[in-house]
């Protein structure tokens, strides 16, 4: 499925937290009653404005097997190989929207998020440039999630010293706070910068969380996630208060 993948952009949207991507996704699949669900698939073609691969909740919905779903993905690449091949350029680092969002996707996704900072916002975007190449990387593609907040915005996240340069962290399960694994400054040549990656993710030692665990050990500490936007807050209290927030491992 990886190595499939590869010849497509896969995004990961955010669902209940931002307005416009969730009025997006609900124009790719709704539930039944019409309202957003807190996993949607589809395969669009190059333009977004064609589905591919019908909208629906899981790809499971629609392939038996990882392998058919991986043949799949390869016959319908294969249709847009000399396109792919015209358009080619440099991909940018895949940024998650803020630093709070970021922390709780990591958490949820059991995997390590880099912190990039920098005092002026032109030198932030520098940083991410140079970062971008490993971030796509055979070494790194995949195995950790990025974040690339304002100084201020990554000053005022508590208990946690995010120095210029780049920081990563490993979520605690629910999201709420988070442990510096590594760092480099912002001014550390590529070598210094794919080792500090490489030390994060040798250093990343998730607790293991099962779905039902995770909700009642959340449920005893009094923690709840709240939705980004009224919309789905409305939802996610006509399914009971219960049903999405807990889906998405996270606080």
């Amino acid at each position: 499925m990886v190595t499939a993948s590869r010849a497509f952009v896969c995004v990961r949207p955010l669902t209940f937290e931002d307005p416009a991507e969730s009025e997006l996704l609900r124009s790719v699949f709704a539930g039944h009653r019409g309202q957003l669900e807190n996993t949607v698939f589809a395969v669009l073609d190059p333009t977004g404005g064609e589905q591919i691969l019908h909208g629906t909740r899981s790809p499971r919905r629609l392939f038996a097997e990882p392998a058919d779903f991986a043949a799949r993905l390869d016959r319908v690449a294969q249709r847009f190989q000399r396109l792919a091949a015209a358009r080619r350029g440099t991909r940018a680092l895949p940024l998650v929207a803020d630093l709070t969002l970021a922390v709780n996707v990591a958490a949820c996704d059991s995997l390590p998020l880099a912190v990039v900072v920098a005092d002026e916002p032109s030198d932030r975007e520098a940083l991410a440039e140079r970062l971008a190449e490993l971030a796509w990387s055979e070494a790194f593609v995949g195995r950790l999630l990025w974040v690339a907040p304002s100084r201020a915005r990554a000053e005022a996240f508590e208990d946690l010293d995010l120095a210029p340069g780049v920081t990563v962290l490993q979520p605690d399960p629910y999201g709420q706070t988070a442990k510096v694994l590594a760092r480099a400054a912002a001014d550390a040549e590529e070598k210094a910068l794919a080792a500090t990656i490489a030390a994060a993710l040798a250093a990343h030692d998730p607790a293991p969380k099962t779905r039902r665990a995770h909700v009642r050990e959340g449920k005893r500490r009094g923690l709840r996630w709240e939705a980004g936007t009224s919309r789905a807050t409305e939802e996610a209290a006509g399914d009971g208060g219960q049903g999405r927030p807990a889906d998405r491992g996270g606080a």
